[in-house]
């Protein structure tokens, strides 16, 4: 079985928005430590692969064994979710300033122009 535990480490710290030193923080291990990890440079006890995945909340096996990344192995996204990560990428492309905040009344009124506009949004700009 491949481990994927260095590949996951990273993956569940970053969509937890956790730096390499607040992770360390609650493992009770430096960043350097969690940067070592997440290199393969080093592994861990088992006893800290065992806090790890009560930090995270994830099985041991699921945290070792499998790629959470790959998409038909990751959970469905709930409506919140997808709202946040909606935010998120308008935020990154300016869109929505940093504190600004979408309604849902909002959020429906861009899907349903997205959606009358999918034609021109969606046409090959190469063939012009």
């Amino acid at each position: 079985m491949k481990n994927y535990f260095s590949k996951n480490l990273k993956f569940l710290r970053e969509q937890k928005r956790l730096s390499q030193n607040k992770l360390g923080e609650l493992a009770n291990v430096n960043q350097t430590t969690i940067a070592r990890w997440e290199n393969e440079e080093m592994a861990p006890s088992i006893d800290n692969v065992i806090e790890l995945s009560k930090i995270f909340n994830i099985d041991l096996a699921d945290l070792l064994g499998r790629d959470l990344q790959l998409n038909e192995d990751r959970k469905q996204l709930t409506e919140k979710e997808e709202m946040e990560m909606l935010k998120n990428t308008l935020k990154k492309k300016g869109f929505l300033d940093e504190n600004e905040e979408l309604s849902e009344e909002n959020f429906n009124t861009l899907i349903e122009f997205a959606k009358a506009n999918k034609q021109f949004i969606m046409k090959d700009h190469d063939n012009k």
